[in-house]
């Protein structure tokens, strides 16, 4: 993945650039994690790249990969679309 940090018309930025390796990766239902400290040093937070179909899947694939434990707090989850 190429990542980035610039200076933009409307404020600083983080630039992430796909590359073939991160889709496939993502098709086979392994998310990406991204340290966004090693980016910008004072953010101190992870980002997590998901490809699903929908909320469900997510919360599954989150399962799946330790992200989501029973020690996470989620803060906020869309609702389901009808």
């Amino acid at each position: 993945m190429i990542k980035f940090l610039a200076d933009g018309k409307d404020g600083p930025m983080i630039g992430l650039g796909l590359q073939p390796e991160n889709l496939a990766r993502l098709q086979r239902d392994e998310p990406i994690v991204i340290d966004l400290r090693k980016i910008k040093p004072d953010l101190e937070i992870d980002l997590v790249i998901f490809f699903v179909a929908d909320i469900d899947r997510l919360q599954q694939q989150m399962r799946d990969h330790g992200i989501l434990t029973d020690e996470t707090i989620i803060h906020k989850i869309p609702p389901k679309e009808a």
